[in-house]
């Protein structure tokens, strides 16, 4: 995949890669895994920029199923999975920032930091509403088995979702216990440290992707 710089997404490359590994067909849940880490990675992980990645990875899924005949349906579930564990590593990426954005408090703003938590909240939902999305503008079988993916996922949750779940109460507990005087105020100072949260956390989640391919790297020397 080719370098994706600052908030640009390159969706027709993810999209692409995402198609090749489906019709490959060997380890499509890690295939796709890392490619929706490296895009995440390689930028801000603003809202709008993580949307377009997983809609490019979701239809992706969706080219590259549509010659699977009878296994179509385990394909699609493999890269769903690659997708959800993917989202999984990026909303730690998040929890870790701004949980080091109220030890900083000074230099961040409270309206923000609760901005940053109700985006970490909206990442199951954007997740399985453009799942949805792609699946209605899809067709024949990929169309229906993506339909069935986002009726389970609803109705059971995703990895994600739980993740989340689990690391937002203590959270917003941690910025309610911080003292209110010791945040930044100014509506401008605002904007600025809402683009530090993202950056932050995109260092986070590079450091998180670099860890697990050289934890990769020595299993598969051993």
């Amino acid at each position: 995949m080719s370098k994706v710089t600052d908030n640009t997404v390159d969706t027709e490359k993810i999209r692409n890669a995402t198609k090749e590994a489906l019709e490959r067909y060997t380890d499509i849940q890690q295939e796709v895994h890392n490619i929706t880490l490296t895009a995440l990675k390689e930028g801000k992980l603003e809202t709008e920029r993580v949307k377009e990645i997983i809609q490019a990875v979701t239809e992706g899924a969706a080219l590259g199923a549509t010659e699977f005949g009878e296994n179509i349906g385990d394909a699609m579930q493999q890269a769903f999975t690659g997708l959800d564990q993917a989202l999984v590593k990026a909303a730690e990426a998040s929890k870790l920032a701004i949980e080091e954005a109220v030890g900083r408090a000074g230099e961040f703003s409270e309206q923000e930091l609760k901005r940053s938590l109700n985006d970490l909240r909206a990442l199951e939902e954007m997740f399985l509403e453009t799942l949805k999305q792609t699946g209605e503008s899809a067709s024949g079988s990929a169309a229906k088995i993506m339909e069935d993916l986002f009726k389970h996922a609803r109705h059971s949750g995703t990895a994600v979702g739980e993740h989340v779940a689990k690391t937002t109460q203590a959270l917003q507990n941690q910025i309610f216990h911080a003292s209110a005087t010791s945040f930044k105020t100014s509506s401008d100072f605002a904007m600025s440290t809402s683009r530090q949260i993202t950056q932050i956390a995109s260092g986070v989640l590079a450091g998180i992707v670099d860890s697990l391919q050289a934890s990769t790297k020595k299993t598969d020397k051993d």
